[in-house]
């Protein structure tokens, strides 16, 4: 944040004595610009808006104390959303700038039609210096008494925004009730005509197709589209009509001879408005003779009889319960072949007369002539081997057991320096703050020059920037420290827990095992696996030799080779 300037304090609030004093402002030397705004591009406003423009900068440049400084507009935008208005916010940016001292607006409702925003930014000009006269009530911003007359002006603009929009919805409300089509919105199979539907012959027989189609030969949206692209029905672009735009037609009451409207209202949210769709009850919709049908309506209610049918079918398949993720290897397995990569293996339970084995297949396995193509299968069985393998391979690494224990150890006296250090850098803070206060104060008493001033004021703000970054990353170090000692820790047990097992549990695995590549080289009989452990960056490969020599080949040998 720059320091702030003295001089610049001392002159606002000269400027600010001096008009409440009664000074008269046209007899100030003073940089000032003009504002200007209109709400819509009519012919009307176009002419209100080219007059705020000449009169005040007239205005403006007939004053031999003024400077011109420029002018700030906003055409066809609302007054009741400070944020949509470029000009208004690059003249407040210019404003903090400290590049003019006056602004000239025809009144308030041009400068803001919304009370809070007015005197929101009415506040933040004045801390910057910059005064703002409103010339058709003679209000200035500046002076104490006109503070009362503002407020009560700023809400009687917005309660007139309030009332033109609620004008404007009423129209548009008794528009829709008589038929009238609002909005710029293309209806596949209509042109629009001063608010009225007409036709489009070419296109409604697409609209016919559709319904054709989807009633009579049961497709679906993705389905439509590809048979409307396969008989050169395309958008005028050329590319394959969207699904969405099918259901949308599919939807539409329009087609067979219903108006439909109100769908939607625009609620407004303070800093933005939001659109929200409203319950189909609530819709104004009416069979309405001026609207020409292109299907008939036997036609469309089948089709939303058929609809609502499939969109219940796909809610009960939605919540029925799902498999995915319950099994101990769920998730885990992917194949690492150039047909398949990275997908992932599903379960599958292998039955032959007593036998009952827990299998897994590529999802791809169906899509090629050979299923190996793309990965072999693996039994969970076979798996278990590997997995009480590696526990004992664990178990048995004493050495690294030290080790992890070092490393807690080591990880927990760097959180306590991290703690030492933070402390230290606060006092260092603090130190320089009372610095910066008496580095002030001697620029204030002239006990130094500003050049001294602003060179240690540099300084300053390096060091404290420099310790904030050191700061940052000393949390971001002992954060660090925190998750490791969590996943030592998770580990420790998960490998305790594990021993304990005859067959490995979901829980131990999901610990363990961060994911099992079945590698591209890999066959039917010997099968190259990588094993991708967690909490440590350590990938494991394993062999599984398959001897289909003996009648039970559910033998398993496993050799680690790396």
């Amino acid at each position: 944040m720059p320091l702030p300037n003295q001089k610049g304090i001392k002159m606002k609030y000269d400027l600010l004595r001096a008009v409440n004093n009664g000074v008269n402002i046209q007899e100030m030397d003073l940089r000032v610009v003009d504002y200007a705004r209109v709400s819509t591009a009519s012919r009307e406003q176009r002419k209100s808006f080219e007059n705020q423009l000449d009169t005040y900068r007239q205005m403006i440049e007939e004053n031999s104390h003024w400077t011109y400084a420029g002018t700030y507009s906003d055409e066809a935008v609302t007054g009741t959303k400070a944020h949509l208005r470029g000009g208004f916010q690059q003249m407040i940016q210019d404003a903090q700038a400290g590049l003019f001292d006056l602004i000239l607006v025809k009144d308030v409702a041009r400068f803001a039609r919304n009370i809070k925003e007015c005197l929101v930014y009415k506040d933040q000009l004045k801390s910057y210096g910059v005064m703002i006269w409103f010339v058709k009530e003679n209000i200035n911003s500046f002076l104490s008494s006109d503070e009362m007359m503002l407020k009560f002006m700023a809400l009687g603009a917005e309660m007139e925004a309030n009332s033109a929009r609620t004008r404007t919805k009423i129209v548009f409300e008794q528009g829709i009730r008589k038929g009238k089509v609002y909005g710029n919105s293309k209806i596949l199979g209509y042109t629009k005509d001063h608010c009225t539907l007409v036709v489009d012959e070419q296109e409604a027989e697409t609209v016919r197709l559709i319904f054709d189609l989807y009633v009579h030969e049961r497709m679906g949206l993705r389905r439509i589209a590809k048979e409307l692209a396969e008989r050169g029905i395309t958008r005028k672009d050329g590319t394959q009509i969207p699904p969405r735009t099918i259901k949308t037609v599919l939807e539409n009451p329009k087609y067979k001879g219903y108006y439909c409207g109100g769908k939607s209202e625009k609620l407004d949210m303070g800093e933005r408005y939001v659109r929200r769709d409203l319950p189909e009850s609530e819709w104004v919709m009416y069979k309405d003779p001026s609207i020409p049908t292109i299907v008939s309506e036997e036609l469309w209610d089948e089709a939303a009889q058929i609809r609502m049918e499939r969109k219940s079918k796909f809610k009960e398949e939605v919540s029925m319960p799902c498999n995915q993720g319950i099994y101990r290897y769920s998730g885990k397995i992917i194949s690492g072949f150039d047909n398949a990569p990275n997908v992932s293996y599903t379960r599958f339970l292998y039955r032959y007369k007593e036998i009952r084995r827990e299998g897994w297949q590529c999802r791809n396995h169906k899509d090629f002539a050979h299923s190996s193509n793309v990965g072999p299968t693996l039994y969970s069985d076979e798996l278990d081997t590997i997995v009480q393998g590696m526990l004992h391979d664990l178990l048995g690494g004493y050495d690294e057991m030290i080790a992890d224990l070092m490393d807690r150890y080591q990880t927990a006296t760097a959180g306590q320096q991290v703690e030492t250090l933070l402390k230290a850098l606060q006092k260092e803070q603090e130190a320089i703050e009372r610095k910066r206060r008496k580095l002030l104060d001697l620029y204030e008493e002239d006990g130094i020059t500003k050049k001294e001033y602003l060179a240690r004021g540099a300084e300053h703000k390096a060091r404290l920037d420099a310790i904030q970054s050191e700061r940052e990353a000393l949390n971001a170090s002992s954060a660090k420290s925190q998750q490791m000692l969590v996943q030592l820790d998770e580990l420790k047990h998960s490998v305790s827990r594990m021993a304990e097992e005859s067959t490995p549990s979901k829980e131990t695995i999901d610990s363990l095992i961060d994911k099992i590549i079945v590698l591209g080289d890999s066959t039917k009989k010997n099968i190259h696996l990588d094993i991708v452990l967690k909490f440590v960056s350590v990938t494991q490969t394993f062999h599984i030799f398959r001897d289909t020599t003996k009648k039970n080949d559910s033998c398993v040998c496993c050799n680690k080779v790396s």
